[in-house]
């Protein structure tokens, strides 16, 4: 048994992969398995980055927006100069023409005109003010399925999937259901 452990094939995180060729209904998926394995890597491995620690619904919107195509690190030097500026919608609405000062570095022009158009619209409709529970997020410009569940669990502790890219992959890996990036 511990020879056929040490024979089977695992990815850097320490993952199993499955075969490309795998059926995924030929076995059983331990998900309460993969759950944890999933949870302990993070605590050991985990990045630190700013957006993890907030509870600003504001910040946690224009953090998702900004890191659409940019890898974290990249992202997280103008996500705190932003938040340290920008408290709430209002407040960015207010100065659109140094939101965007603040965001250039990032790329991506098509993003910008999308994140002035989330804040103005969040701007309207909220204010200064914390959406309510019962608020649609995915009434914003660019919160979506994934943004949205994500928000709301941080903010008001709803089990819901926010699933990902990444999340996606790692199923679509222990499954061997093939992976498309835009699926």
């Amino acid at each position: 048994m511990a020879e056929a452990k040490k024979n089977r094939p695992h990815d850097k995180s320490g993952l199993l992969k499955r075969p490309a060729h795998a059926d995924p209904s030929s076995e059983n998926i331990n998900l309460a398995a993969i759950r944890t394995g999933l949870l302990r890597w993070f605590r050991k491995s985990a990045r630190k980055y700013p957006w993890r620690q907030t509870h600003n619904w504001f910040h946690l919107v224009m953090a998702e927006l900004m890191l659409r195509r940019t890898r974290s690190d990249q992202v997280q030097s103008v996500y705190e100069t932003f938040t340290k500026r920008y408290k709430n919608p209002a407040r960015a609405h207010g100065d659109p023409d140094g939101v965007l000062d603040t965001i250039a570095s990032l790329g991506l022009h098509w993003r910008n005109q999308q994140i002035l158009d989330s804040i103005a619209f969040m701007s309207h409709t909220y204010g200064a003010s914390t959406p309510k529970e019962q608020s649609d997020l995915t009434e914003i410009p660019g919160v979506g399925d994934y943004c949205n569940a994500m928000i709301r669990s941080r903010l008001y502790g709803d089990r819901l999937a926010a699933i990902d890219s990444n999340v996606a992959r790692i199923y679509c890996r222990i499954t061997g259901v093939p992976f498309h990036p835009e699926m």
